[in-house]
């Protein structure tokens, strides 16, 4: 399962859709070949072709997803949906036999999963960015206080969390910055580190 909204803005960030916690449209200009059912369906006029280019008023948008729908590039699509937890339940089971046979399970990733920590109960893979808070917010837009806030609450919780360190390249791949954050771990008693 992939969650959506994410209070950082990492300067490396690979999944920019999980940052809204809401359904949104993306489009992909460079996908798009221009045939219009998007103009022509969008009842709210937030999409227009001017001077050969396709141009959304984002704005305007109500996600409603009849572009999407009609997109026969799939250059635009609907990122997010809400679930309920029966949804969530059913859409997991139905994997149930490879969740048996294999002896692994579900990943939740993507957003802030630690929202959802008392759904989530077996294993927490957390990323430590940096142990610095100026440095931390410079290259992702916030502090690290929520960060080890949201820690201290699983290990209070007695979740098994093991620490990831993802290696930024100029950003965290000192090896200072890679002792202070395994002495994090030996501080809320995190066992392993993975880089």
């Amino acid at each position: 399962m992939f969650f959506k909204g994410c209070p950082l803005r990492c300067k490396w960030c690979q999944n920019p859709e999980t940052h809204s916690p809401k359904r949104q449209m993306f489009f992909s200009p460079g996908v798009c070949i221009r045939c219009d059912a998007c103009v022509t369906i969008c009842k709210q006029g937030a999409i227009t072709l001017r001077n050969g280019k396709i141009e959304t008023d984002f704005s305007k948008c109500i996600n409603c997803g009849r572009c999407a729908d009609v997109c026969m590039s799939n250059a635009r699509k609907i990122c997010g949906e809400e679930y309920s937890i029966d949804r969530v339940l059913d859409v997991i089971l139905r994997d149930k036999i490879f969740y048996h046979c294999s002896g692994s399970g579900v990943t939740l990733s993507g957003g802030e999963v630690t929202l959802f920590a008392d759904f989530a109960t077996d294993l927490f893979l957390y990323d430590i960015k940096h142990i610095d808070d100026e440095k931390h917010r410079a290259f992702t837009g916030q502090g690290i206080e929520t960060i080890n806030d949201n820690l201290l609450k699983l290990r209070r919780k007695d979740k098994k969390v093991i620490i990831r360190i993802p290696l930024i390249p100029g950003f965290n791949d000192d090896i200072q910055t890679v002792k202070k954050i395994g002495r994090l771990a030996l501080k809320n008693s995190i066992k392993k580190c993975m880089y």
